[in-house]
């Protein structure tokens, strides 16, 4: 479900925005950094990395290999983490990840921690132990969203403005109005900051997404604002939000039931109906969710490429069953 979806939203912001992050995090080695040479993301490393019991709650994690200046032989690897809620062993477990990148890279490790619970207390920016004379710690840069003074961020930091909106949503719960006019101010802080096409509609997919609205309208309303303020009709990016959580459970799904079906079919034949079926059921999540967000008939024939008759049909059968 979109509203369920914010690790793909953290995930997908980090690394469109990941130059802006490390300005805003490190701009005392920023200009050692070298941008020319891009970076590499270690997503499918980092799973092998991390523990099959722990990778379900992991997927806003990344893995950047970053190039310094002056030495093409110089690299190091920079662990993301974006935690959400209370964990008395979160230390323990930054310090098991990094110990384990660096034991299987041997190069330079450092870890960002990205905090968006609710909690004032809860902020581990440390870990640390002792035994027999033998003492370790580990400092590590730990970002408490709900410390974060919204008004001292970098304007012209697109992912700034990212970090504050969702510091600025933190308590707002079932109150459309007021959430409307948070997504207001920060379109016009966006529209003022004089970003590029491609950064405005990466934030607005980030704000159109991370919280949403209770009431339909106010999406629709939202949308003719982003329209009006930025002039952007499409948000870059918003395929793979929809289509990726829902190809992955309707896919899984589907491969179940034809397996299921393979008992009696064939096997190879029944995955391959199973596989028909989890695209389908893709669809189907698709327009479910974009209709709950309030997205229009003509917008979600698109991105399942059905035709308009076949969503308004799918979406008459919704309400027939609720």
């Amino acid at each position: 479900m979109i509203q369920t979806n914010r690790d793909s939203l953290w995930k997908g912001i980090i690394e469109d925005l990941f130059i802006d992050l490390l300005r805003l995090f490190f701009p005392d080695q920023y200009p050692r950094i070298d941008i020319d040479r891009g970076f590499e993301y270690l997503d499918k490393e980092l799973q092998q990395i991390v523990p099959d019991s722990e990778s379900g709650n992991r997927n806003a994690d990344k893995l950047v290999k970053v190039f310094l200046k002056n030495n093409p032989n110089t690299w190091g690897l920079l662990h993301i983490e974006v935690q959400g809620y209370i964990d008395n062993t979160f230390a323990d477990r930054v310090f098991s990840y990094y110990y384990r990148i660096f034991d299987k890279y041997q190069c330079p490790v450092s870890t960002l921690v990205i905090l968006t619970d609710k909690y004032q207390l809860f902020h581990p920016s440390s870990y640390e132990t002792s035994f027999l004379g033998t003492n370790l710690k580990l400092d590590y840069r730990c970002i408490k969203l709900l410390k974060i003074k919204t008004e001292e961020l970098i304007v012209d930091n697109p992912f700034a403005l990212a970090l504050g909106f969702a510091k600025e949503v933190l308590f707002v719960d079932k109150n459309d109005s007021l959430l409307f006019n948070i997504k207001q101010a920060y379109l016009r802080k966006i529209e003022h900051a004089g970003f590029s096409q491609t950064i405005c509609r990466r934030l607005l997919t980030f704000i159109r997404f991370y919280k949403h609205f209770e009431n339909p309208q106010f999406s629709t309303n939202f949308e003719l604002e982003a329209i009006k303020v930025l002039n952007i009709k499409e948000a870059m990016g918003l395929e793979e939000i929809l289509l990726h959580d829902a190809l992955q459970q309707g896919i899984e799904q589907g491969i179940e039931q034809g397996i299921e079906q393979g008992i009696e079919q064939g096997i190879e034949q029944g995955i391959e109906q199973g596989i028909e079926q989890g695209i389908t059921l893709e669809k189907r999540e698709v327009i479910k969710n974009g209709w709950f967000e309030g997205l229009s008939v003509e917008l979600l024939a698109r991105l399942t490429k059905l035709s308009e008759e076949e969503v308004k049909a799918f979406i008459q059968m919704l309400d027939d069953n609720k």
